[in-house]
């Protein structure tokens, strides 16, 4: 369960980016409220990672290949990385509302 909360972080922009590059001439203005709707996926999972890792402490895991290796990328997050996260996904969303709200006249 606590690893859900961290690749929601990373994931959800990164979703929505291909979803607006893949129907974004569809959508056209709507675009804009999936980009929001993401980041603010991100900003609550982020939240939730900073509440485990304030918690339980650090959350460790190998994304790719074998625990111990050559090839293997593995995810740190301890209460630095998780309050970096929070900052970055509330500026980045603070900042999406606003150009949505200020591109909308």
């Amino acid at each position: 369960m606590e690893l859900i909360f961290p690749l929601l972080t990373i994931g959800a922009p990164f979703v929505g980016s291909l979803l607006i590059i893949l129907f974004g001439q569809e959508w056209g203005a709507r675009s804009a409220r999936v980009g929001i709707a993401a980041l603010w996926c991100s900003a609550l999972s982020a939240l939730a990672s900073f509440a485990l890792v304030l918690s339980g402490g650090p959350i460790q895991f190998t994304l790719i290949g074998p625990p111990s290796g050559l090839f293997s990328y593995t995810l740190l997050i301890d209460r630095l990385a998780s309050v970096m996260m929070v900052l970055i996904s509330l500026v980045s969303l603070i900042i999406h509302v606003y150009s949505e709200r200020y591109m909308a006249d």
